[in-house]
């Protein structure tokens, strides 16, 4: 057995719906993340709200890093488009009301990006400003080129009985050559995270290959669960 879902992303600038921010999900996860403190050697991180200055999201004494999701900004642009008015104005005696936007125009759903991705060679990623035309590939293209360290949100979740070493290959498969791309442009950290079963896999792209750095149940994450039972959109 081998499903990919979907999960919900909630980023901090397309928030207009919702109330729940994946970084702040994702501080979650890493907060028992105790491999993945080990590796970065540093075992605590504030959530930065404002990065007037270029300030990484999540920093800590020693080490920093910008979260970034895996997703098109086309993907993004659409959810918020289509997004309903929340009222929480009534929390206090229990209703929540949500207005449908009566401007919203419904388009089909579009590709998500990591199978976008797939379909580019590590050429292509090279000289991308002439050989990819695809807006949302380019777009990320100058994300996977930021010069932080950063910790990537693929906002899926991997239902499967098959080892764990089949489902790295399956993301490997995925990101390759993006995430190659991104290794010769910066000497700069990369993580990947994703749901796989009832746990947030953390993996660092390292020398050409995908690493499992931790693994952490969605148990220890209210958030999370939170996120995927009372979001209303």
């Amino acid at each position: 057995m081998f499903k990919v879902e979907d999960l919900p992303f909630y980023a901090t600038k397309n928030n207009k719906a919702n109330h729940f921010d994946y970084e702040v999900m994702l501080l979650d996860f890493i907060e028992y993340a105790w491999n993945f403190h080990k590796r970065v050697g540093c075992h605590s991180f504030t959530h930065s709200k404002k990065q007037d200055h270029g300030e990484c999201d999540a920093v800590g004494d020693n080490y920093s890093f910008d979260f970034k999701l895996i997703v098109a900004s086309s993907v993004m642009k659409q959810k918020n488009d289509l997004a309903p008015t929340i009222d929480r104005t009534h929390m206090k005696e229990g209703f929540i009301f949500t207005y449908d936007n009566p401007n919203a125009k419904k388009e089909p759903p579009k590709t998500p990006l990591h199978n976008l991705l797939f379909q580019y060679s590590l050429d292509d990623f090279l000289n991308y400003e002439s050989k990819i035309t695809n807006s949302d590939v380019l777009a990320f293209c100058k994300i996977l080129k930021t010069e932080k360290n950063v910790f990537f949100y693929l906002p899926i979740k991997i239902t499967t009985d098959m080892q764990t070493v089949l489902v790295i290959r399956y993301l490997h498969t995925l990101l390759y050559n993006a995430f190659k791309f991104r290794s010769s442009k910066v000497s700069h950290d990369t993580f990947i995270s994703f749901i796989c079963n009832d746990f947030l896999y953390i993996l660092e792209y390292q020398d050409g290959k995908f690493i499992v750095i931790d693994a952490v149940s969605i148990c220890l994450n209210s958030y999370y669960r939170d996120s995927i039972l009372y979001a209303l959109y």
